[in-house]
């Protein structure tokens, strides 16, 4: 037959011997000019009720001109039904509208509307639609087109029904549309520079992150070492971070108040280090094991570093957070440093300090690069600075000292004399350079009452003679200075001892007493106080012919050093030279290039305790250590002096 959709033929038994054949026919199903087809059999007829629209009158049969209902029989052959209607029809051409879109035919429906007894007009219509005059195509029959357009003003909710009523003064009809809404979306980079431009995306459509990403990626704008982790959406407002976790983003009424949206790349934090505030950049540390160093990390800092120089710190400013400043974090990802590193955030909230701790053992410091993690809590972003610490290798077996009897070396490593003692002589001459105490005591014994403190004392190597306590002529000369009394009772080599135990702090209390009593408080004055100076300043002394002090500048052994009370000095005695001592301590003293303790008399900075009559004010504590007696001399008098301190 020539059509493009085959027919088909159906056969039949009447009976035994007779088999009746029957042809399929095609009819042509004409509504507003639009044609559809069925095929039937003469015998079963056509069944219309599936194609039944509003307002229909029948269907008029080509063939006899006869007026049908939805079921038409006694026609045979391809014939044409054309839909008659009851007064007017209106039939528009889409009923999805998309608002937003440019493409005008996504918005505009266009109307048709037949058998209408006057020129049709809007009886009532939806806000959200404009409609057009209604425009005559024909006479016969009488058909007149019309527009529906959706307005793009306002958003609406997805999906909104939106309908036009039309009347040609006899009668009306209802058009129906569903209303949709479409987006463009623009991405930008970090500073708001654009890397593309979408239109008409479909309500529904999703945006992935991964998309998102690349398009800002492939237009060369986030700088090295750097990564996109969220995008900020600055129109419509209110401004919202959307992170990775967020996407897909769905564009939707639900999701979005505007139409026209754009998405500006956040990249991950950077940082600032001030080379003036501490640490220092370095391009040349071993980053072999680590990933994603540019030029905002590594760092450095110095083990030998203090306070003064800065160099033992960084001072890290936290750069492009988004978040409020006060919830940006910066952590160690090891938090085995813990004991070894603080961090500190300062007053502008987004700057921190990250510092070795005073007083930790060079042992306890790592040998590889560790890691700070800085994290936005707005973004989700995360961003690694890596940080070596300088030190020299350990000098000693062990990372600190923690017995009576080890040496302490510069680096704040330390061994035992009796491991010392067995290495080969040139060995020991490399390691001696670096020796700078002995530890003659370990307890609570030498604290004050109440402190339960376990502490480590040594003693440095170097011993001064001729030291007074103090001269005739400083304040404290004469003074009963009840503070820093450290009575004592027992026999020599036995004695115990009360009151005043630790003398780090001794000096300050002469202080103390001198201003709480109305004197002119001196003792910043050296040369009145002549042992307490060599104790003070011990770390500038030098041993025998040495051209320079063994303790570096910057390192944290600079500070501390005292001249010991009366307990802790007799402590040196009972474990360095007693019967019952522990290590010969001027045999190991001897050993590194120090000074013997020998048969001499030394200094403590105890006050002197048994006071029967004003006579006796100018006197202070001293130990022979010949005898192991203690005694009191007139401050003014010339002994030894040796300076302790805590390790």
């Amino acid at each position: 037959m020539g059509d493009s959709v085959p027919r088909q033929a159906r056969v039949t038994k009447a009976n035994k011997k007779v088999e009746k054949f029957e042809h399929q026919y095609k009819a042509a199903c004409v509504v507003n000019s639009t044609t559809s087809s069925v095929f039937y059999y003469i015998n079963d007829g056509i069944n219309l009720s599936s194609m039944n629209v509003a307002n229909l009158a029948g269907w008029r049969c080509s063939s006899n001109n006869q007026l049908y209902g939805n079921f038409i029989s006694g026609v045979s052959g391809d014939i044409t039904l054309t839909a008659e209607f009851l007064g007017m029809n209106a039939t528009p051409d889409k009923t999805v509208l998309y608002a937003g879109s440019s493409t005008a035919s996504l918005k505009t429906a266009t109307i048709t509307i037949t058998d209408a007894d006057a020129s049709p007009s809007v009886d009532t219509c939806s806000p959200l639609l404009t409609v057009g005059t209604a425009v005559q195509v024909s006479s016969d029959p009488l058909i007149y087109t019309m527009s529906a357009t959706v307005n793009d003003t306002n958003m609406f909710a997805d999906d909104t029904a939106a309908d036009l009523v039309l009347t040609d003064g006899t009668n009306t009809r209802t058009v129906s549309f569903v209303l949709k809404n479409k987006y463009t979306y623009s991405i930008t980079d970090a500073d708001g520079n654009g890397c593309e431009n979408v239109s008409d995306v479909m309500q529904g459509t999703t945006l992935t992150f991964a998309h998102a990403k690349n398009a800002v990626e492939s237009s060369g704008a986030v700088p090295t070492g750097r990564s996109i982790v969220a995008f900020k959406r600055t129109a419509p407002t209110p401004v919202t971070v959307i992170k990775e976790a967020d996407f897909p983003i769905t564009f939707n009424s639900t999701n979005f108040s505007a139409r026209n949206i754009t998405l500006q790349a956040l990249l991950d934090p950077t940082f600032l280090t001030d080379t003036n505030e501490g640490g220092y950049e370095t391009t040349s540390l071993p980053f072999s094991s680590q990933t994603g160093a540019d030029n905002t990390h590594p760092y450095l800092m110095n083990y030998y570093g203090n306070s003064t120089n800065h160099q033992n710190q960084l001072f890290i400013c936290i750069r492009d957070h988004i978040s409020a400043a006060s919830a940006v974090t910066l952590a160690l990802t090891n938090s085995a440093l813990d004991s070894v590193l603080e961090i500190t955030r300062q007053s502008t909230d987004h700057d921190f300090i990250v510092k070795i701790k005073d007083g930790v053992a060079v042992g306890s410091v790592p040998n590889d690069i560790f890691t700070l993690t800085a994290t936005d809590p707005a973004t989700g972003a995360t961003k690694d600075i890596y940080v070596l610490i300088k030190k020299n290798q350990i000098i000693g077996s062990k990372p600190a000292p923690n017995a009576v009897g080890d040496i302490v070396f510069n680096d704040g490593s330390a061994m035992s004399y009796t491991d010392f003692n067995g290495l080969s002589t040139a060995v020991q001459n490399e390691k001696k350079a670096a020796a700078i105490a002995l530890i003659f005591y370990k307890g609570t014994d030498c604290n004050n009452d109440g402190d339960t403190t376990v502490r480590t004392l040594g003693v440095g190597l170097k011993h001064e003679s001729g030291r007074t306590w103090c001269t005739d002529s400083a304040a404290a000369y004469s003074k009963n200075i009840t503070a820093i009394q450290c009575p004592f009772s027992g026999s020599a080599g036995a004695y115990t001892f009360t009151g005043d135990k630790n003398g780090s702090d001794n000096l300050s209390q002469i202080a103390t007493f001198l201003t709480s009593n109305g004197f002119s408080n001196d003792t910043g004055t050296d040369a009145n106080y002549p042992a307490f100076s060599f104790a003070k300043k011990y770390n500038e002394q030098k041993l025998g012919s040495e051209s320079s002090s063994r303790i570096p500048a910057g390192s944290e052994f600079e500070d501390g050093w005292y001249l010991p009370s009366l307990a802790e000095l007799y402590q040196i005695y009972a474990n360095g030279k007693g019967a019952n001592k522990v290590f010969d301590i001027d045999t190991a003293s001897n050993a590194l290039g120090g000074d013997r303790f020998g048969t001499r008399t030394y200094w403590s900075s105890s006050q002197y305790a048994s006071l029967d009559d004003l006579a006796n004010l100018d006197l202070a504590y001293l130990i022979y250590f010949s005898t192991c007696h203690c005694n009191c001399f007139n401050k003014n008098s010339g002994a030894y002096v040796c300076a302790v301190r805590a390790f």
